[in-house]
């Protein structure tokens, strides 16, 4: 069973090499990191191009190899026995969310590839979350948080997500922070904290400030784009909360009296039906009756 364990170390990836492929355990210098199951001394260089992410794994794996090596106070009978298991169960827990977040970083450098050429149009996809979330069959909660991650870190981010320098929830609760105005010391700090923590964190640094409702007030826009025959538009655009929930109410009480909604399940059905039943639709017609009249 301690054979399944000896993979336990983690990779050092700006020198390309594992414990293993590297310098034997007995040639290191004395004062190398911490003490392994075998009696040496962890090689200095394996600390030196550690993350403090990968650090803490390791941690847990030498744990690990110490009690299967038969070292500790619980070495030996029943009680021993289970302080081995338990530490082979962290171990493997630890070890597999490793694996989620590689995982992950694999995922963010694919959906990249699929924003770059934007990939959601030429599938047919109405957004790019659904692309994600129909192609992965994730909840889009999960589908948006990686489209949004894809969106902001560059290469060399994605590059340590997936050899496990950079634990993927992580990287995304600090971009979240660093874009909310968090600093390098605010951001620093949140990782002594548990995730729930840094979420609160983040929403106390959420609040809107002058200057943020300027930029989305600024942002606002409304473009009408002709199709090659001229047959019909593509509108598209931006507004703010409030702008966008006035037009919201508006329109749908000008579509709610000019084309009432279908009286219950026993409406009969037809062209009448269908356009009373769509909501996209009665906007539009809402929207050009609006504008007729400005005419």
């Amino acid at each position: 069973m301690q054979d399944m364990f000896d993979f336990m170390n983690d990779q050092a990836p700006d020198e390309g090499f594992t414990v293993e492929a590297g310098p034997a355990l007995e040639d290191a210098a004395p004062e190398a990191g911490n003490a392994d199951g075998q009696g040496g001394k962890r090689p200095a260089w394996l600390d030196a191009h550690m993350s403090g992410y990968q650090k803490q794994r390791q941690n847990v794996y030498d744990r690990t190899k110490r009690l299967l090596a038969g070292g500790g106070p619980f070495s030996g009978g029943f009680d021993g026995h289970r302080w081995k298991e338990t530490a082979k169960a962290e171990a493997g827990l630890v070890r597999a969310q490793a694996g989620v977040s590689r995982s992950r970083g694999d995922q963010l450098y694919w959906i990249q590839s699929l924003l770059r050429f934007d990939g959601a149009a030429r599938t047919g996809y109405a957004s790019k979350v659904d692309l994600v979330a129909g192609m992965m069959d994730v909840h889009r909660t999960t589908a948006r948080n990686l489209v949004y991650l894809a969106a902001r870190v560059g290469d060399r981010t994605i590059r340590d997500i997936r050899s496990g320098r950079l634990s993927y929830v992580r990287v995304l609760e600090e971009t979240r922070l660093r874009e909310a105005g968090a600093t390098p010391e605010q951001i620093q700090a949140t990782r002594r904290l548990d995730l729930g923590r840094v979420k609160r964190f983040w929403q106390k640094l959420r609040k809107m400030t002058r200057t943020d409702e300027r930029r989305i007030f600024d942002g606002q826009y409304i473009s009408f784009q002709p199709s090659l025959d001229g047959g019909h538009y593509r509108v598209a655009g931006q507004l703010g909360g409030y702008e966008g929930e006035i037009c919201r109410q508006a329109l749908q009480q000008r579509a709610d009296r000019i084309i009432p909604p279908p009286a219950g399940n026993n409406s009969e059905e037809g062209g009448d039906n269908r356009v009373r039943s769509d909501g996209g639709l009665r906007r539009a017609l809402a929207l050009t009756s609006m504008c007729q009249d400005e005419l």
